[in-house]
């Protein structure tokens, strides 16, 4: 036996219950229990690995809104680009419904940006992928979020982007790569600098986790909880983690204003870890709002999106 913890749903339904549009009074008691438990491991030996050929996201898309699933008044002078955790090989759907509910969908439009291994969840769930065609994915999911940003701001519309987990990493190397280009960002739970004792297994398709936001401990592939269904699968998702967490970003976004930034983080994080002083300093300096909860990754979810978010709309 072991507890999987989830990652997609279980992350959006701790942001719909802080409730967004309300955020002051919100309790930010403890998080609700979202780990389930299975009685049979997914079996992690590797047998294949392949360079996946990279499919174009943007030139064989003529309709930008096929980039996005979305919800809200598309006629609203206010957009939310929100990039989801996991990563996972489709859209949370039912975890997108539950975080728009506290939103006032009359004076917004939300959309939900699709990601390479959700546009193309085939690509990933039958054999192993390298490295390499992990990180070119990863470019591949940034382009598609720079270009839905661009279409809105193309428009003349206030965009915020918000990005969790999975979703921070790719949030800012959207900023590393594009510039700062939006209105307002909200990040949560990401890490600028990941050590390389947690990249690395992730880059070789294994997992790990932090004890007390600090050490770093290799944890069955099966514990990551990424939902894919097949062993590759989540092998396949752990590299995705890699493709962005190798990346420095205190020297990406060295020359990057991030004065309407708020990046959140867990101080007692288990799965991306707490940041360290160097990156608490980096923030600082560069302008960004940074905030902190005492709790783990759920926890800091739990407690940072609303309040960030809802000042980031207002």
């Amino acid at each position: 036996m072991f507890t999987k913890r989830v990652r997609n749903l279980a992350a959006m339904i701790v942001i719909a219950s802080v409730g967004v549009t309300a955020c002051g009074g919100s309790d930010e008691g403890t998080a609700p229990d979202v780990s389930v438990t299975t009685s049979a491991a997914t079996d992690t030996t590797s047998t294949l690995v392949t360079t996946i050929a990279s499919t174009d996201t943007t030139d064989d898309t003529s309709d930008v809104t096929a980039l996005y699933e979305s919800v809200g008044n598309p006629d609203a002078e206010t957009v939310l680009v929100f990039a989801q955790g996991g990563p996972a090989a489709g859209l949370d759907s039912n975890g997108f419904s539950l975080l728009t509910e506290g939103l006032d969908l009359d004076q917004l439009f939300v959309v939900n940006v699709h990601q390479a291994q959700t546009l193309a969840p085939e690509r990933f769930l039958a054999a192993d992928i390298d490295f390499d065609a992990a990180k070119a994915a990863d470019n591949e999911s940034v382009q598609i979020a720079a270009d839905v940003v661009d279409h809105f701001r193309a428009s003349d519309k206030r965009v915020v982007v918000l990005g969790i987990s999975f979703g921070a990493a790719l949030v800012q190397d959207l900023l590393a790569t594009q510039g700062n280009v939006a209105d307002e960002y909200v990040i949560i739970v990401g890490r600028l600098d990941s050590p390389d004792e947690a990249w690395k297994p992730f880059s070789e398709g294994r997992a790990v986790e932090f004890i007390d936001g600090t050490q770093v401990v290799e944890v069955p592939i099966e514990q990551t909880g990424f939902g894919t269904g097949t062993a590759a699968g989540e092998r396949n998702m752990a590299r995705l983690v890699a493709g962005f967490d190798f990346k420095r970003y205190t020297e990406l976004l060295a020359d990057v204003d991030l004065s309407n930034v708020t990046y959140g983080y867990g101080e007692m994080d288990e799965y991306v870890g707490r940041l360290t002083e160097d990156e608490i300093a980096f923030l600082d300096a560069a302008g960004a709002e940074l905030v902190s909860d005492p709790g783990g990754h759920v926890d800091a979810i739990f407690a940072l999106t609303g309040p960030a978010l809802t000042k980031a709309l207002s």
